[in-house]
C-alpha cells in the first residue's frame, strides 16, 4: 500500500505544488497553516525538518522566513519537482534549504535524536499510513528527531468532511460502494475509487494518537473550517472582496472551535515535544 501512495504522488507532483493556490478552500488551508506555524515558531532562525513536504510549498516559505530547512518526502516525483523548483527560488531560500532528501516518515534513522528545533508533517502524511502501527512509528519518529520542548506541526485528513462531501456532491456510486462504509466504520480506504490509500481521522482519534505517544497537543485547527468541501460556493464568494473578508473573519473566529475542527477537510495539531 505504501508503494501505491508513492506511485500516486510520483505522478501528482505538479498538481500538488499548485493544489493550495488552485481555489479559495485550498488557499484557506495554506494561509491558516502558515499562520499557526508562525504563531508558535520564534522569529530567530531555527533548524526545521519538513517531512512529507512534497514539492516544497511550506519548506520554501520557512526558508524565506530565515529558518534552516531540510525537505524530505517519500515520493521521488515530489523530490525531483522540489529540486527543480528550488533552482528558481531567491538566493535567501536557496541558502536556507539545507537538503532535499527521500525519506519514509516511519524510519528517519538518517537523523539523530533531537536533530531539529521543530518539525513539520503537513498535508495528510500520517493519513496515508493505513497500519496503525505505522502511524505510531511515525509519531515516535517525529518526537525522536525533534528537540525537547520543540513544536511539531501535524495535519491529517478529516473523516467527517470526506463523508459529507460524498453526500453533498451526490456521489451515488461511491456511496453504494463498500469503501464508503469502510470509511464510516473507521476502516481504511484503499484508493480504488480515486485519490489514494488513506486513513481518515476523527479529531478525538487524532488527539489520542498524539497524546498516547508522548506529544502534548497545544491547539487543534480546522484548516479549511466552515468552507470545507465548498469549493464552488467559496469561489462565488471569493470574487466579492468585502464578502470574502467577512468569511476570513468568521474563519479566524471559528477555525479552532471543536465542531469546526472535526468537520474540516484537514485538521492541524500544534504539538509540543513534552
Amino acid at each position: 500500500m505504501r508503494e501505491r501512495v508513492k506511485k500516486y504522488y510520483d505522478g501528482f507532483s505538479e498538481e500538488e505544488w499548485g493544489r493550495l493556490l488552485r481555489d479559495p478552500v485550498g488557499e484557506l488551508e495554506l494561509i491558516t497553516t502558515k499562520k499557526f506555524i508562525k504563531k508558535y515558531l520564534p522569529k530567530r532562525s531555527i533548524c526545521i525538518l519538513d517531512i512529507g513536504g512534497g514539492p516544497g510549498r511550506y519548506a520554501f516559505d520557512m526558508a524565506n522566513s530565515g529558518h534552516k530547512v531540510i525537505l524530505a518526502d517519500l515520493s521521488t516525483g515530489n523530490i525531483r519537482k522540489a529540486q527543480n523548483l528550488l533552482k528558481r527560488q531567491s538566493k535567501r531560500i536557496k541558502s536556507n534549504i539545507q537538503e532535499i532528501a527521500e525519506a519514509d516518515i516511519t524510519n528517519l534513522k538518517m537523523w539523530r535524536d533531537g536533530a531539529f528545533d521543530s518539525t513539520l508533517c503537513l498535508g495528510g502524511v500520517i493519513s496515508h499510513l493505513l497500519d496503525k502501527k505505522d502511524r505510531v512509528l511515525a509519531i515516535k519518529e517525529l518526537k525522536r528527531v525533534t528537540k525537547k520542548g520543540g513544536y511539531i506541526f501535524i495535519s491529517i485528513i478529516g473523516r467527517l468532511a470526506v463523508l459529507k462531501q460524498e453526500i453533498y456532491v451526490k456521489a451515488l456510486e461511491e456511496i453504494k460502494d463498500p469503501n464508503f462504509m469502510k470509511v464510516v466504520t473507521e476502516e481504511d480506504y484503499d484508493g480504488s475509487l480515486g485519490f489514494t490509500a488513506c486513513h481518515f481521522f476523527l479529531k478525538d482519534e487524532f488527539n489520542g494518537l498524539l497524546e498516547e505517544n508522548g506529544l502534548k497537543v497545544v491547539e487543534m485547527v480546522g484548516l479549511e473550517g466552515l468552507n470545507s468541501f465548498l469549493k464552488k460556493e467559496s469561489m462565488a464568494v471569493y470574487g466579492d472582496k468585502k464578502a470574502w473578508a467577512n468569511i476570513l473573519k468568521a474563519h479566524e473566529i471559528y477555525c479552532t472551535h471543536p465542531s469546526v475542527v472535526d468537520t474540516s477537510d484537514h485538521i492541524l495539531a500544534v504539538c509540543k515535544n513534552a
